[in-house]
């Protein structure tokens, strides 16, 4: 494990180990370990802040980035309402349009037969399975 206080210089990196041994050995000053101590807390400390610094501008950048997408969330929603609500009103019309049409053509259709039974036969012979039924006067 390393120590690292103020960056990541060569010389501000010290191996724990090494402090480590100095401390079982006993082969070290008070004096040392304070100034060891020291610089390890201004650096953790230091590094501590801009770590909390970080962390509130990216929270910051989060919510608004959050705020943008709930707006353009809002927006396509609402297209997405518009674009049912059209679809529904052309399905609506096309149907309306099928029903004059079926409806249209039935009455020709009947204005036809009316017509072609005015200009063209009297009677009709009925066949039922090729037997002969007979003749039905026309209404």
């Amino acid at each position: 494990m390393k120590l690292e206080r103020n960056g990541n210089n060569f010389k501000e990196v010290m191996d724990i180990m090494v402090v480590n041994g100095m401390i079982n050995k006993k082969t070290y000053q008070p004096k040392d370990l304070q100034i060891l101590l020291e610089g390890f807390s201004e650096g953790f400390f230091s590094n501590l802040k801009k770590a909390q610094t970080e962390l509130k501008q990216q929270t910051e950048q989060f919510k608004s980035i959050r705020t943008k997408l709930q707006t353009k969330i809002e927006c396509l929603e609402k297209e997405l309402l518009q674009g049912k609500q059209f679809l529904m009103v052309l399905c609506f019309l096309l149907l309306i349009i099928l029903v004059l049409l079926v409806f249209g053509n039935i009455c020709l259709i009947k204005r036809f037969m009316a017509k072609f039974n005015k200009n063209g036969f009297k009677h009709v012979r009925m066949t039922v399975g090729g037997e002969d039924v007979g003749e039905m006067e026309q209404i």
